[in-house]
């Protein structure tokens, strides 16, 4: 349900900009349509901004017994 609050709220706030902006200024309904797509593409950036975050998590804990190269090309010396 978090996932699809990210995606539909941008795409809501972008229709609601488009149609306002069409209301004011008397434009074609392109202008809604513009920012819907906007706002899609700003939550597809979101989620995958956040996927990217949960994915990529790591303890640090598990790099604390295990060796780099750096350490390998000491020993090498």
């Amino acid at each position: 349900m978090e996932y699809a609050l990210q995606l539909l709220i941008p795409i809501l706030l972008g229709l609601f900009l488009g149609i306002w902006l069409n209301s004011q200024f008397g434009l074609s309904m392109i202008w809604a349509i513009v920012f819907a797509i906007l706002g899609m593409v700003a939550g597809i950036g979101i989620l995958y901004k956040r996927s990217l975050m949960n994915s990529s998590y790591t303890d640090p804990s598990d790099f604390k017994n295990k060796r780099t190269f750096d350490d390998d090309d000491e020993e090498d010396r």
